[in-house]
């Protein structure tokens, strides 16, 4: 019987890589349970764990919330945990949260959201987050920024607990080379949100000064068409392989110099870790919860204003200078090292073990 269940919603890379970790750490610790097996909005094909995760949608009886909260409620009721971990508050996560204040067992609440991403939840969603937040026993945010949001719903320093997203940063490491075929990559959802049009103006006005610039696009999605016939039109020498699975992105990372991440919204920014972890350099924007944390503005990357000049004026800077990019670096990959798996399962371990002392 495990101590803890953490109740999250698709086996996402960077979170199944923390709980085989932790797995490792103690398997008498967590049992995860997924509320689904995937989601539409990503390609991901089927992993393998070393953790044994519970897949609530094999215990429904029907499609449905209704059906989705007695699933929930009677795993929760079989299992018996000492301690209930949340990720959300949709109606089942609620439920979740209810059965372990009924049964007196410890209520934990694990999100990435922090001040900028929760200025667009609607009032509700604000009012319910001030009402639980300060009656957990612990909070697990993935970022300072976070930890500060927590702080300021009136959680007590001591109950919050960092456990970062994360990347299987030691096969990335082992993948980097030293030698980079591209300047710029840009990986992710071709979305509004992820601002690919911007990188196209970025590499528009860079090939101006650069005229043998060379680009690797990854991703995709609905503005795919557009964004290409972009890049195609600055004349540019790029290429695009297409979507990536997770267990193949370190190839691609390793062969670019920079990574351009602008965005509008981003509760963490995980491209941030596969870049830095391979050696390469992240160019981003205070939109991004990574900015200011893993990526620090001009010791290992950039964080800059939404603004084209600014970034092909730093971009110019760096690849006509040897010594800063390879000082740049080696200071990335000091940085993602402190962005370990292990360590983000320690730090889940730990709010575990905390609300568990003898009170």
């Amino acid at each position: 019987m495990k101590k803890a269940i953490i109740l999250t919603y698709i086996p996402s890379p960077y979170r199944t890589v923390v709980f085989d970790e932790l797995e490792n750490l103690d398997n008498t610790a967590l049992q995860v349970v997924y509320m689904s097996k995937g989601d539409s909005k990503f390609d991901w094909k089927k992993q393998s764990f070393s953790h044994q995760p519970i897949f609530i949608e094999d215990q429904m009886a029907s499609k449905g919330n209704w059906s989705l909260i007695k699933a929930v409620w009677s795993l929760l009721k079989k299992e018996n945990p000492q301690a209930v971990i949340t990720c959300g508050f949709t109606l089942p996560m609620l439920a979740a949260m209810l059965w372990a204040l009924i049964n007196g067992k410890k209520r934990l609440v694990n999100t990435d959201a922090w001040t900028k991403i929760e200025q667009a939840y609607s009032w509700k969603h604000r009012w319910i987050r001030k009402i639980i937040y300060p009656s957990v026993h612990a909070a697990i945010p993935v970022s300072e920024k976070g930890k500060t949001m927590f702080k300021h719903y009136g959680v007590a320093e001591e109950k919050i607990f960092i456990s970062h997203y994360a990347i299987d940063h030691d096969h990335y490491v082992a993948t980097s080379v030293q030698e980079k075929e591209f300047d710029l990559i840009f990986s992710g959802q071709m979305i509004e949100r992820k601002m690919p049009m911007f990188f196209a103006q970025v590499v528009q006005e860079l090939r101006k000064h650069k005229p043998d610039l060379k680009v690797l696009i990854i991703g995709n999605g609905e503005l795919k068409e557009t964004f290409l016939n972009k890049i195609k039109e600055t004349g540019v020498h790029w290429e695009y392989p297409g979507f990536i699975q997770p267990d193949q992105l370190a190839a691609y990372y390793s062969r670019a110099k920079v990574l351009l991440f602008p965005t509008l919204s981003d509760s963490w920014g995980v491209v941030a870790n596969d870049a830095m972890s391979s050696g390469t350099l992240v160019m981003t924007c205070d939109n991004a919860g990574c900015a200011n944390e893993i990526v620090e503005h001009e010791v290992n990357g950039w964080v800059l204003p939404l603004e084209t000049d600014l970034w092909v004026k730093s971009l110019e800077t760096v690849l006509s200078d040897d010594q800063l990019y390879h000082r740049l670096r080696s200071q990335a990959l000091i940085q993602a090292e402190k962005y370990h798996p292990k360590k983000s399962a320690e730090m889940l371990l730990a709010a575990i073990s905390f609300v568990l002392l003898p009170e």
